[in-house]
This record gives C-alpha cells, sequence and structure tokens, in this order.
C-alpha cells in the first residue's frame, strides 16, 4: 500500500507499507508528522500543517479519535 500526501504547487512524500502491513490511526498520524517535518524544513518555500487542507477518506486509520484530535491541534498550532 502507498500512502500519498501531495500539494498544489508539486510538494509530495510518499511512504510504501510492507506487504500486508496494515495502517492503523497510529501510522497515519507518524505519516502526517513525518510529513509535516519534511516540508517544514524546505528551503524554498516551507509548509506548516496547519497551511494544508487535507483530504481523507473514512477509512479506520483516518476516522479513529486520536487522529482527528491530532488533526484538531496541529491546525491549531
Amino acid at each position: 500500500m502507498l500512502i500519498v500526501a501531495f500539494t498544489a504547487d508539486g510538494k509530495c512524500n510518499v511512504e510504501a507499507l510492507a506487504n500486508g502491513e496494515i495502517l492503523n490511526g497510529e501510522g497515519y498520524i507518524e505519516f502526517v508528522r513525518n510529513t509535516g517535518e519534511k516540508w517544514r524544513r524546505l528551503t524554498s518555500r516551507p509548509v506548516r500543517l496547519s497551511d494544508i487542507g487535507w483530504q481523507h477518506d473514512n477509512a479506520r486509520a483516518h476516522d479513529k479519535n486520536e487522529v482527528k484530535q491530532f488533526f484538531t491541534e496541529e491546525m491549531l498550532n
């Protein structure tokens, strides 16, 4: 499975899960954090997670309470 995050201006982060590995809420939060750290370190036009409009489906990993709480807190920073 591939996990992909991208912006309209071409920034992209892709991670691949091992064969048979399942993405849970904790793994999804970690992916978002890693994406944010990579994009914050960019020297040309860094991006903050709170500046991005995230769109994800209602898969279990995305719909967990800890994921919703993470996004709520992260968007306030």
